[in-house]
């Protein structure tokens, strides 16, 4: 990982390609990783997950239920 860059490595996801969207947090289709799962993988707590993404990576804020 560098600055603003993440390798993600999908060789076990033979249906994924190029330009295909990503959700590091949040829902897509019938899935769905809120910010503590992401946080418990990345070995972080909550708030220090959300302020080590910086300003300029874009956000949507969405009502997840």
């Amino acid at each position: 990982m560098s600055l603003d860059e993440t390798l993600v490595d999908i060789a076990n996801a033979s249906e994924a390609e190029q330009g295909d969207e990503v959700v590091f947090i949040g829902k897509q289709g019938g899935e769905c990783i809120d910010l503590p799962l992401y946080s418990h993988w990345t070995r972080r707590i909550p708030w220090e997950t959300m302020v080590a993404i910086p300003r300029r990576v874009a956000r949507e804020v969405v009502n997840v239920k």
